[in-house]
């Protein structure tokens, strides 16, 4: 049985709470450190939040996942002979951000 939607802002906003667990709760089970559980917190609350938000939270979750590989390339690098030229960033910063209006500065 699903859990009823809580919508408390400050320990269960409603953007974390309308599946059958809380993000956190996610998070926290399968031990995420702060990158992957960041990018998991911005993909499940994609759009949810802020729905003209979708893209730039699907971004950020980008960001972070690529934070992550490059903090554990330079951590495999640092302890081994890892071969890091193996491995590239599936998308860049760049990539991220996408086009943007010249005049308006929003996203086209």
């Amino acid at each position: 049985m699903p859990n009823k939607t809580i919508n408390d802002p400050v320990s269960h906003p409603s953007h974390y709470t309308d599946g059958k667990i809380e993000v956190i709760d996610f998070i926290e089970d399968k031990k995420l450190g702060f990158h992957l559980g960041n990018a998991v917190k911005y993909i499940s609350r994609a759009g949810k939040k802020d729905p003209n938000k979708y893209i730039e939270d699907l971004r950020k979750a980008i960001w972070y996942i690529n934070r992550e590989i490059e903090r554990e390339l330079k951590s495999r690098e640092e302890s081994s002979d890892y071969n890091k030229a193996s491995i590239s960033l599936p998308i860049s910063d760049t990539d991220i951000r996408g086009p943007i209006h010249t005049d308006t500065g929003e996203e086209k």
